[in-house]
């Protein structure tokens, strides 16, 4: 059962690598208060079950044609337990951000949505999604991974609930550190800057690392983490973009000075955050940061010649921060037009069930958002690596929330990738995302 699971978990994180890498995100840990205050029975528990006759023909959702199948076993669990049919829309990653968007303004009838991890200040501004927070009970909200409700939020209001996690980890090629005479894997980014370094000279490895350093969100996920390590956030509490700061210009001199001496591969500003891995595999790096996925990729012969090598740790911290990662995943909200809101609730209630999460990753690969799922020993039996990767998750930051996520990160992208070719300072390019920013994101 254990390969079978592993090989299903290993389709389902790359077929699902479009939707977590392409705009995959985080969230800031730490905020309470979010849920309703009602602590035996939410709202939707109550309406739902005591408003039989109010019951829908039919709830409707749009989801990517990765996760048709699992949605469609929720489908199945949720029609079981209240005789209600949902309808999935099922489309490639890159078209439904659009269709919901065209449904949920034009009209039609549209109840459950897929809600990407940098579209909630979007669909909060425009009024598409409610929130949800009155549906839920703070018991409720307590099971699931805070990072990941954060990045569903919007100040103190969640506009979708997560059903799945993902993050970037750092994987590091066991036999390489032992043969340098290293028992753990490192701690800060310095820490694996030296390591590197050392391996290099001895001439167990051609660089320690490979970036994913090119124009592409992938590298906004990688400063992301690396902003924080070095002390420093997207936004200060006076709503003012700041991450033009000592410790963002220090994070983004790490990477270019990495590359300026090969200690990470030169190569890595051509590099996506799958590219990245392809260096690693070939038993040239000893390091690489990437999603959930690369844990089995790399260790399967089909893929890597450093198969049975890789193990997975918490991503590094600098200084005074102990770890700093990224997340990603994705969740589901209810529309401000749909009719039957506590029916809609029930569903996303059974996806993010105890059962159905275990179920889930049986079927489908996908790493639970419950935190007694990740720390099931029957799971974590067949699954030893989840416990690491769990705790990762107390680390974990997020990219600011935007209404106009996509084209704010794209011109951060332009920015990071002048300075990572060396025609602007780092200094210079933060300070110019950072006067767009403030100027036309605030």
């Amino acid at each position: 059962m254990k390969g079978e699971n592993k090989m299903k978990r290993k389709l389902a994180l790359l077929m699902a690598l479009a939707l977590t890498v392409s705009l995959a995100a985080c969230g800031n840990s730490g905020k309470e208060g979010k849920a309703g205050k009602e602590t035996t029975d939410s709202k939707a528990g109550t309406e739902a079950e005591g408003k039989a006759e109010d019951k829908p023909e039919k709830l409707v959702m749009v989801t990517t044609t990765d996760h048709e199948d699992l949605y469609s076993y929720v489908a199945d669990e949720f029609y079981e337990k209240y005789g209600i049919d949902v309808d999935i829309i099922s489309l490639a990653y890159a078209d439904v951000h659009d269709k919901e968007v065209t449904m949920a303004l034009g009209g039609s009838q549209l109840d459950i949505l897929t809600v990407d991890t940098v579209w909630p200040g979007e669909f909060a501004k425009s009024g598409i999604a409610r929130p949800l927070n009155e549906y839920f009970t703070e018991e409720e909200i307590a099971q699931l991974y805070p990072a990941f409700v954060d990045e569903m939020s919007v100040g103190d209001d969640i506009y979708a609930i997560p059903t799945m996690t993902e993050g970037k980890w750092l994987f590091y090629n066991k036999e390489m550190l032992e043969e340098a005479g290293y028992s753990a894997p490192p701690s800060t980014y310095d820490e694996m800057l030296e390591m590197s370094r050392n391996m290099m000279d001895k001439g167990i490895c051609k660089h320690g690392t490979a970036w994913a350093a090119s124009q592409a969100e992938g590298f906004v996920c990688d400063f992301n983490a690396a902003l924080y390590a070095y002390g420093g956030e997207w936004i200060n509490e006076n709503g003012d973009f700041v991450f033009n700061s000592k410790a963002g210009v220090d994070a983004l001199n790490m990477f270019i000075n990495s590359m300026k001496d090969n200690t990470a591969d030169p190569a890595s500003v051509s590099y996506s955050d799958r590219d990245n891995l392809d260096p690693f595999m070939a038993g040239d790096t000893a390091f690489v940061t990437c999603w959930s996925y690369a844990y089995d990729f790399t260790n399967d012969p089909a893929n890597s010649s450093v198969a049975g090598k890789v193990e997975v740790a918490i991503a590094p911290g600098q200084g005074e921060v102990e770890y700093s990662a990224t997340t990603g995943g994705g969740g589901l909200g209810i529309t401000s037009s749909c009719k039957y809101p506590e029916w809609a609730v029930e569903f996303i209630k059974i996806a993010i069930s105890y059962e159905v999460q275990k179920d889930v990753l049986d079927k489908f690969g996908n790493m639970p958002i419950l935190k007694r799922v990740l720390e099931d020993p029957e799971i974590l039996k067949d699954n030893p690596e989840f416990e690491i990767m769990a705790k990762q998750f107390d680390y974990a930051h997020g990219r600011p929330t935007i209404a106009d996520y996509s084209s704010w990160s794209k011109m951060l992208q332009l920015n990071l990738s002048k300075a990572l070719a060396g025609e602007v300072t780092a200094q210079e390019a933060l300070d110019e995302a950072v006067r767009i920013s403030n100027q036309e994101y605030k």
